[in-house]
Protein backbone atom coordinates (compact mmCIF):
# COMPACT_ATOMS: atom_id res chain seq x y z
CA UNK A 1 0.00 0.00 0.00
CA UNK A 2 2.79 2.42 0.93
CA UNK A 3 4.65 1.58 -2.29
CA UNK A 4 1.55 2.26 -4.42
CA UNK A 5 0.94 5.67 -2.87
CA UNK A 6 4.63 6.53 -3.18
CA UNK A 7 4.65 5.59 -6.87
CA UNK A 8 1.57 7.71 -7.57
CA UNK A 9 3.12 10.78 -5.96
CA UNK A 10 6.69 10.46 -7.19
CA UNK A 11 5.54 9.51 -10.69
CA UNK A 12 4.55 13.14 -11.25
CA UNK A 13 7.84 14.56 -10.00
CA UNK A 14 11.10 15.13 -11.79
CA UNK A 15 13.59 12.30 -11.31
CA UNK A 16 16.35 14.71 -10.26
CA UNK A 17 14.06 16.25 -7.66
CA UNK A 18 13.24 12.79 -6.33
CA UNK A 19 16.86 11.68 -5.99
CA UNK A 20 18.34 14.98 -4.82
CA UNK A 21 15.62 16.32 -2.52
CA UNK A 22 12.65 14.02 -1.99
CA UNK A 23 14.35 10.82 -0.81
CA UNK A 24 16.84 12.61 1.50
CA UNK A 25 13.89 14.51 3.01
CA UNK A 26 11.91 11.29 3.35
CA UNK A 27 14.77 9.57 5.18
CA UNK A 28 15.30 12.65 7.38
CA UNK A 29 11.71 12.83 8.59
CA UNK A 30 11.44 9.06 8.76
CA UNK A 31 14.52 8.98 10.97
CA UNK A 32 13.13 11.64 13.31
CA UNK A 33 9.84 9.73 13.52
CA UNK A 34 11.72 6.51 14.31
CA UNK A 35 13.67 8.26 17.08
CA UNK A 36 10.43 9.55 18.60
CA UNK A 37 8.75 6.15 18.60
CA UNK A 38 11.94 4.38 19.72
CA UNK A 39 11.68 6.33 22.97
CA UNK A 40 7.90 6.56 23.37
CA UNK A 41 7.25 2.91 22.53
CA UNK A 42 7.49 1.28 19.13
CA UNK A 43 5.21 -1.65 19.94
CA UNK A 44 2.42 0.68 21.07
CA UNK A 45 2.72 2.70 17.86
CA UNK A 46 2.57 -0.42 15.67
CA UNK A 47 -0.46 -1.73 17.54
CA UNK A 48 -2.25 1.61 17.20
CA UNK A 49 -1.46 1.74 13.49
CA UNK A 50 -2.80 -1.74 12.80
CA UNK A 51 -5.99 -1.02 14.72
CA UNK A 52 -6.87 1.88 12.42
CA UNK A 53 -9.13 1.69 9.39
CA UNK A 54 -7.39 1.25 6.01
CA UNK A 55 -8.80 4.56 4.75
CA UNK A 56 -7.33 6.38 7.75
CA UNK A 57 -3.99 4.73 7.14
CA UNK A 58 -3.98 5.86 3.50
CA UNK A 59 -4.89 9.42 4.47
CA UNK A 60 -2.07 9.51 7.02
CA UNK A 61 0.40 8.19 4.47
CA UNK A 62 -0.71 10.76 1.88
CA UNK A 63 -0.46 13.57 4.41
CA UNK A 64 3.01 12.43 5.46
CA UNK A 65 4.22 12.23 1.85
CA UNK A 66 2.63 15.60 1.06
CA UNK A 67 4.54 17.16 3.96
CA UNK A 68 7.80 15.55 2.81
CA UNK A 69 7.21 16.78 -0.75
CA UNK A 70 6.46 20.30 0.50
CA UNK A 71 9.58 20.26 2.67
CA UNK A 72 11.65 19.02 -0.27
CA UNK A 73 10.38 21.87 -2.46
CA UNK A 74 11.25 24.39 0.25
CA UNK A 75 14.69 22.85 0.51
CA UNK A 76 15.11 22.96 -3.26
CA UNK A 77 14.28 26.67 -3.35
CA UNK A 78 17.02 27.26 -0.79
CA UNK A 79 19.74 25.23 -2.55
CA UNK A 80 21.62 28.35 -3.62
CA UNK A 81 21.57 29.71 -0.07
CA UNK A 82 22.55 26.31 1.30
CA UNK A 83 25.49 26.07 -1.10
CA UNK A 84 26.65 29.53 -0.08
CA UNK A 85 26.66 28.47 3.56
CA UNK A 86 28.88 25.51 2.72
CA UNK A 87 31.10 27.92 0.75
CA UNK A 88 31.53 30.19 3.76
CA UNK A 89 29.27 33.18 3.06
CA UNK A 90 28.24 33.71 6.67
CA UNK A 91 27.54 37.45 6.57
CA UNK A 92 23.96 36.86 7.71
CA UNK A 93 25.35 36.18 11.19
CA UNK A 94 27.27 39.46 11.73
CA UNK A 95 29.21 38.77 14.92
CA UNK A 96 30.09 35.10 15.19
CA UNK A 97 29.72 34.35 11.47
CA UNK A 98 32.14 37.02 10.28
CA UNK A 99 34.69 36.21 12.97
CA UNK A 100 34.57 32.48 12.25
CA UNK A 101 34.85 33.16 8.51
CA UNK A 102 37.89 35.35 9.09
CA UNK A 103 39.62 32.67 11.18
CA UNK A 104 38.95 29.95 8.62
CA UNK A 105 40.06 32.23 5.78
CA UNK A 106 43.40 32.85 7.51
CA UNK A 107 43.82 29.11 7.98
CA UNK A 108 43.33 28.38 4.29
CA UNK A 109 45.56 31.30 3.33
CA UNK A 110 48.35 29.59 5.25
CA UNK A 111 47.52 26.30 3.52
CA UNK A 112 47.64 28.01 0.12
CA UNK A 113 50.98 29.66 0.91
CA UNK A 114 52.42 26.28 1.95
CA UNK A 115 51.18 24.64 -1.24
CA UNK A 116 52.71 27.42 -3.33
CA UNK A 117 56.05 27.25 -1.53
CA UNK A 118 56.26 23.48 -1.95
CA UNK A 119 55.24 23.43 -5.60
CA UNK A 120 51.88 21.72 -5.08
CA UNK A 121 50.43 23.37 -8.17
CA UNK A 122 48.02 20.56 -8.96
CA UNK A 123 46.30 20.97 -5.59
CA UNK A 124 46.08 24.72 -6.21
CA UNK A 125 44.72 24.23 -9.72
CA UNK A 126 41.88 22.01 -8.51
CA UNK A 127 41.04 23.51 -5.17
CA UNK A 128 42.34 27.02 -4.42
CA UNK A 129 42.36 30.56 -5.81
CA UNK A 130 45.56 31.91 -7.32
CA UNK A 131 48.38 32.30 -4.77
CA UNK A 132 48.92 35.96 -5.69
CA UNK A 133 45.39 36.77 -4.53
CA UNK A 134 45.16 35.52 -0.93
CA UNK A 135 42.23 37.86 -0.30
CA UNK A 136 40.12 35.65 -2.59
CA UNK A 137 40.57 32.60 -0.34
CA UNK A 138 37.28 31.34 1.10
CA UNK A 139 36.64 30.02 4.65
CA UNK A 140 35.80 26.46 3.52
CA UNK A 141 37.25 23.83 1.21
CA UNK A 142 34.11 23.81 -0.92
CA UNK A 143 34.24 27.59 -1.22
CA UNK A 144 37.85 27.47 -2.42
CA UNK A 145 37.09 24.80 -5.03
CA UNK A 146 34.21 26.80 -6.50
CA UNK A 147 36.17 30.05 -6.26
CA UNK A 148 38.92 28.38 -8.28
CA UNK A 149 36.52 27.60 -11.14
CA UNK A 150 35.08 31.11 -10.92
CA UNK A 151 38.52 32.74 -11.20
CA UNK A 152 39.74 30.64 -14.13
CA UNK A 153 37.89 32.37 -17.02
CA UNK A 154 38.65 35.79 -15.55
CA UNK A 155 42.38 35.11 -15.27
CA UNK A 156 42.59 33.49 -18.70
CA UNK A 157 40.16 35.53 -20.80
CA UNK A 158 39.18 38.47 -18.56
CA UNK A 159 35.66 36.99 -18.64
CA UNK A 160 33.46 37.34 -15.58
CA UNK A 161 32.17 33.82 -14.92
CA UNK A 162 29.25 34.86 -12.69
CA UNK A 163 27.89 37.41 -15.17
CA UNK A 164 28.44 35.38 -18.34
CA UNK A 165 27.49 31.92 -17.07
CA UNK A 166 23.70 32.16 -17.67
CA UNK A 167 24.40 33.23 -21.27
CA UNK A 168 27.10 30.64 -21.85
CA UNK A 169 24.96 27.87 -20.43
CA UNK A 170 22.28 28.66 -23.02
CA UNK A 171 24.64 27.86 -25.93
CA UNK A 172 26.14 24.65 -24.53
CA UNK A 173 25.41 21.54 -26.62
CA UNK A 174 23.03 18.96 -25.15
CA UNK A 175 25.71 16.38 -24.43
CA UNK A 176 27.89 18.78 -22.47
CA UNK A 177 24.97 20.38 -20.61
CA UNK A 178 23.68 16.97 -19.50
CA UNK A 179 27.11 16.06 -18.14
CA UNK A 180 27.24 19.40 -16.35
CA UNK A 181 23.75 18.93 -14.91
CA UNK A 182 24.67 15.46 -13.64
CA UNK A 183 27.74 16.86 -11.88
CA UNK A 184 25.66 19.66 -10.33
CA UNK A 185 22.99 17.19 -9.23
CA UNK A 186 25.66 15.05 -7.54
CA UNK A 187 26.99 18.12 -5.72
CA UNK A 188 23.51 19.19 -4.64
CA UNK A 189 22.66 15.68 -3.42
CA UNK A 190 25.78 15.46 -1.25
CA UNK A 191 25.19 18.90 0.24
CA UNK A 192 21.55 18.09 1.01
CA UNK A 193 22.52 14.81 2.67
CA UNK A 194 25.23 16.54 4.68
CA UNK A 195 22.87 19.31 5.79
CA UNK A 196 20.00 17.00 6.75
CA UNK A 197 22.33 14.56 8.52
CA UNK A 198 23.79 17.33 10.65
CA UNK A 199 20.30 18.68 11.34
CA UNK A 200 19.13 15.17 12.30
CA UNK A 201 22.05 14.78 14.69
CA UNK A 202 21.24 17.99 16.57
CA UNK A 203 17.44 17.63 16.55
CA UNK A 204 17.47 14.02 17.68
CA UNK A 205 20.24 14.69 20.17
CA UNK A 206 18.37 17.59 21.80
CA UNK A 207 15.16 15.55 21.94
CA UNK A 208 16.83 12.50 23.48
CA UNK A 209 18.59 14.64 26.06
CA UNK A 210 15.34 16.39 26.92
CA UNK A 211 13.46 13.12 27.50
CA UNK A 212 16.50 11.57 29.25
CA UNK A 213 16.73 8.64 26.86
CA UNK A 214 19.29 5.84 27.13
CA UNK A 215 22.85 6.93 26.42
CA UNK A 216 23.52 4.51 23.59
CA UNK A 217 20.53 5.80 21.55
CA UNK A 218 21.77 9.37 21.99
CA UNK A 219 25.27 8.45 20.81
CA UNK A 220 23.90 6.43 17.91
CA UNK A 221 21.74 9.28 16.61
CA UNK A 222 24.02 12.21 17.43
CA UNK A 223 27.40 10.79 16.45
CA UNK A 224 25.94 8.74 13.61
CA UNK A 225 24.34 11.83 12.11
CA UNK A 226 27.57 13.81 12.38
CA UNK A 227 29.58 11.01 10.74
CA UNK A 228 27.16 10.80 7.81
CA UNK A 229 27.24 14.60 7.46
CA UNK A 230 31.06 14.58 7.37
CA UNK A 231 31.20 11.75 4.81
CA UNK A 232 28.61 13.48 2.60
CA UNK A 233 30.52 16.76 2.77
CA UNK A 234 33.70 15.03 1.61
CA UNK A 235 31.70 13.49 -1.21
CA UNK A 236 30.50 16.99 -2.10
CA UNK A 237 34.12 18.14 -2.37
CA UNK A 238 34.85 15.48 -4.98
CA UNK A 239 31.68 16.36 -6.89
CA UNK A 240 32.60 20.05 -6.72
CA UNK A 241 35.99 19.39 -8.32
CA UNK A 242 34.30 17.66 -11.26
CA UNK A 243 31.71 20.40 -11.54
CA UNK A 244 34.37 23.12 -11.39
CA UNK A 245 36.48 21.53 -14.09
CA UNK A 246 33.44 21.31 -16.36
CA UNK A 247 32.79 25.02 -15.86
CA UNK A 248 36.38 25.77 -16.88
CA UNK A 249 36.02 23.53 -19.93
CA UNK A 250 32.77 25.24 -20.90
CA UNK A 251 34.54 28.60 -21.18
CA UNK A 252 37.48 27.08 -23.04
CA UNK A 253 35.36 25.21 -25.57
CA UNK A 254 32.19 27.24 -26.10
CA UNK A 255 32.97 30.90 -25.46
CA UNK A 256 33.30 31.39 -29.24
CA UNK A 257 29.75 30.10 -29.67
CA UNK A 258 28.59 32.67 -27.15
CA UNK A 259 30.46 35.38 -29.03
CA UNK A 260 28.65 34.43 -32.25
CA UNK A 261 25.27 34.32 -30.52
CA UNK A 262 25.89 37.81 -29.15
CA UNK A 263 26.41 38.93 -32.74
CA UNK A 264 30.11 39.87 -32.63
CA UNK A 265 33.12 38.93 -34.67
CA UNK A 266 35.50 36.45 -33.10
CA UNK A 267 38.66 37.95 -31.58
CA UNK A 268 41.79 37.06 -33.51
CA UNK A 269 44.27 36.89 -30.63
CA UNK A 270 44.40 36.39 -26.89
CA UNK A 271 44.95 40.12 -26.40
CA UNK A 272 41.86 40.93 -28.47
CA UNK A 273 39.92 38.23 -26.65
CA UNK A 274 40.70 39.64 -23.22
CA UNK A 275 39.72 43.12 -24.42
CA UNK A 276 36.55 41.70 -25.97
CA UNK A 277 35.24 39.91 -22.87
CA UNK A 278 36.22 42.79 -20.62
CA UNK A 279 34.14 45.15 -22.72
CA UNK A 280 31.24 42.67 -22.88
CA UNK A 281 31.25 42.74 -19.08
CA UNK A 282 31.11 46.55 -19.11
CA UNK A 283 28.32 46.53 -21.69
CA UNK A 284 26.16 44.07 -19.74
CA UNK A 285 26.85 45.42 -16.28
CA UNK A 286 27.05 49.17 -16.94
CA UNK A 287 25.52 49.63 -20.38
CA UNK A 288 28.65 51.21 -21.88
CA UNK A 289 32.13 50.14 -22.90
CA UNK A 290 35.53 51.71 -22.41
CA UNK A 291 36.87 50.64 -25.86
CA UNK A 292 34.04 50.32 -28.41
CA UNK A 293 36.51 49.09 -31.04
CA UNK A 294 36.92 45.85 -29.10
CA UNK A 295 33.33 44.88 -29.94
CA UNK A 296 32.80 44.47 -33.68
CA UNK A 297 29.37 43.43 -34.86
CA UNK A 298 29.45 40.57 -37.33
CA UNK A 299 26.48 42.04 -39.23
CA UNK A 300 24.99 40.59 -42.40
CA UNK A 301 27.48 39.78 -45.09
CA UNK A 302 26.45 41.09 -48.52
CA UNK A 303 26.33 38.61 -51.33
CA UNK A 304 28.74 39.50 -54.12
CA UNK A 305 26.81 39.50 -57.42
CA UNK A 306 27.96 37.00 -59.98
CA UNK A 307 29.94 38.34 -62.97
CA UNK A 308 27.83 38.57 -66.10
CA UNK A 309 28.91 36.17 -68.86
CA UNK A 310 31.04 37.71 -71.64
CA UNK A 311 29.12 38.67 -74.79
CA UNK A 312 30.22 37.40 -78.21
CA UNK A 313 32.58 39.74 -80.12
CA UNK A 314 30.00 40.57 -82.78
CA UNK A 315 27.45 41.75 -80.16
CA UNK A 316 30.09 43.85 -78.44
CA UNK A 317 31.08 45.47 -81.84
CA UNK A 318 27.45 46.29 -82.65
CA UNK A 319 26.92 47.77 -79.16
CA UNK A 320 30.02 49.94 -79.55
CA UNK A 321 28.92 51.01 -83.08
CA UNK A 322 25.30 51.87 -82.15
CA UNK A 323 26.04 53.08 -78.61
CA UNK A 324 24.87 51.75 -75.24
CA UNK A 325 21.38 51.15 -76.44
CA UNK A 326 19.95 47.88 -77.64
CA UNK A 327 21.44 46.20 -80.66
CA UNK A 328 19.29 46.36 -83.81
Amino acid sequence: MFANVLNQITGKLDSRFILTLFFPSLIFWGGLTAVYFAHSGLETAVTTWRAQNADIQIIQIIMALAWVTFFAYLLGNQLTWLTKQFEGYWNWFPLLGKRLAKLRQKHYQRVLAWLDENGRYEAIYYGFPFPNEPEAVMPTRLGNILKNSEQYPFKRYDADAVLLWPRLYAVLPDGFSKTLEAAKASLDFMLVVSCLSGLFAFMSGIYLLAVQSVWWLFLLCFLGGLVVAWLAYNGALEAAITYGQLIKSAFDLYKDDLCKQLGYELPKSLVEERAFWGNVYDLIYRGEVAYPGALRYAGIKETVPATAPAQPWLVRWLQSFFGKGETP
